[in-house]
């Protein structure tokens, strides 16, 4: 088992906590993890465990000059004098790396501050060191391959976890990066097979059962997702990501019941979390609990007044509310801050639909459309407004479009007024007909 620097690549939804204490922020430890006291009080006695050094490590208490924290295997409480914030890891470890500029340890734990703090270039150059210095150390090449993963090179991760792997193949680590990689490429099955080793090579790594279930979601078994994260989760119960990702799973299943039920615990372990209030929110939304919605989301968007979903949900249930001109408001700012977000679009549309501004509707529809080709809904919101402005033959043009791409309301349809002015139309019957079947 590899107790020294380990770069994890997960996507994670926390914002780092600005208050004087350390809660929320992450660290990297000063001294390797060996030589790190790390315990806890079990059964009332205090016990001390290895410090798996795994990275990233999250402040989860500060309490009287000690960090409690998660090392990948299990949560204690560790010296704060032993680490340093992440965003002061540079500085601190230039310094160590000038007195010494063959400390491959102090070099790598630089890269690590260089990359945790956004500069994955300034980490290669670190990584690429060690590896001169060292080109047997398997902990280098997993290193560097976040600084490449950071940067969107997939291949060039992959390339240096394989080396990781042939240096050290129990390197379980390395493994679960590996895997990574294979999901951002949208390859799940060498996914779940490198997680799979993974898991094999260490069966109490929290990590790697989260990260499987990412590749799971991706294929779309959710069951086997949710099996994944609640193993995860009694490994790790304090972390707040493995709850919100659930939700995620609970959401896809359409069980927002449960869904909400993660984000709870995901907000009360990380109260600061913008994307788990904008998901709560979304999950009131789809419970048509519209005035709970709101509340969640104006909190998203008090935390994080750029999050584009955030408006885009509260643009939503501003519209189920008939609160029209709330709704395009929202809608403008969802628009503004991502411009190629074509539900924003289409949902706004839907506001001006409502609001009989066909015009600006069919504008909105349109631009959706470009964005997305395939956009049934939006093809038939169009359709509709087509049809409320009378021109008879561009409504049944864009319905048989929307009906192509796989509109099947078909009792919506029967009941949607707007198409009041179609229904006659022997065309309108073959379309139904033909799309019935």
């Amino acid at each position: 088992m590899k107790k020294l620097l380990v770069s994890i690549l997960f996507l994670t939804s926390s914002t780092s906590a600005q208050e004087k204490s350390w809660v929320g922020e992450s660290v990297l430890p000063t001294k390797p993890a060996n030589d790190i006291r790390f315990g806890d009080l079990v059964d009332g006695k205090h016990v001390y465990f290895l410090f798996s050094g795994l990275m990233p490590l999250k402040v989860r208490a500060d309490r009287d000059g000690w960090l409690r924290i998660h090392d990948g295997h299990r949560e204690g409480w560790a010296d704060k004098a032993d680490f340093v914030l992440v965003r002061d890891a540079p500085a601190y470890f230039h310094r160590r790396v000038q007195a010494n500029p063959k400390d491959t340890w102090a070099l790598s734990m630089r890269g690590q501050g260089w990359l945790q703090n956004g500069e994955p270039d300034n980490a290669i150059k670190d990584f690429d060191e060690c590896i001169r210095l060292d080109p047997t150390d398997s902990e280098a090449f997993n290193n560097r391959s976040g600084a490449w993963a950071a940067k969107q090179d997939y291949d060039k991760a992959i390339k240096d976890l394989d080396e990781a792997i042939r240096l050290d193949p129990e390197y379980s680590a390395a493994f679960i990066n590996r895997g990574v990689a294979w999901v951002a490429k949208r390859d799940y099955d060498k996914a779940t097979k490198d997680y799979d080793e993974a898991i094999r090579l260490n069966p109490r790594y929290a990590v790697a059962f989260k990260n499987r279930a990412v590749a799971w979601y991706g294929k779309k078994d959710y069951d086997k997702a949710i099996k994944d994260y609640d193993e995860a989760i009694r490994l790790d119960p304090g972390n707040a990501f493995a709850f919100y990702n659930r939700s995620n799973a609970w959401a896809a299943k359409k069980d927002y019941d449960k869904a909400v039920k993660d984000l709870d615990n995901a907000i009360r372990l990380d109260p600061k979390d913008p994307v788990a209030f904008c998901n709560r929110g979304g999950a009131w939304l789809a419970k048509k609990d519209y005035n709970k919605a709101v509340k969640d989301l104006d909190e998203a968007i008090r935390l994080d007044p750029k999050n584009a979903f955030a408006f885009y949900y509260r643009g939503g249930a501003c519209l189920a509310r008939k609160d029209y001109d709330k709704a395009v408001k929202d809608l403008d700012e969802a628009i503004r801050l991502d411009p190629k977000y074509a539900l924003a679009f289409r949902n706004r549309g839907n506001a001006w639909h409502a609001k009989k501004d066909y015009d600006k509707a069919i504008k909105d529809y349109d631009e959706a459309i470009r964005l997305y080709p395939k956009y049934a809904l939006a093809f038939y919101g169009k359709a509709c407004c087509f049809s409320l402005q009378n021109q008879t033959n561009p409504a049944l043009d864009t319905l048989a479009k929307a009906l192509e791409l796989g509109y099947r309301d078909f009792e919506r349809m029967k009941q949607d007024t707007d198409l009041d002015s179609i229904r006659a139309d022997a065309r309108y019957k073959q379309l139904l007909e033909k799309y019935a079947k």
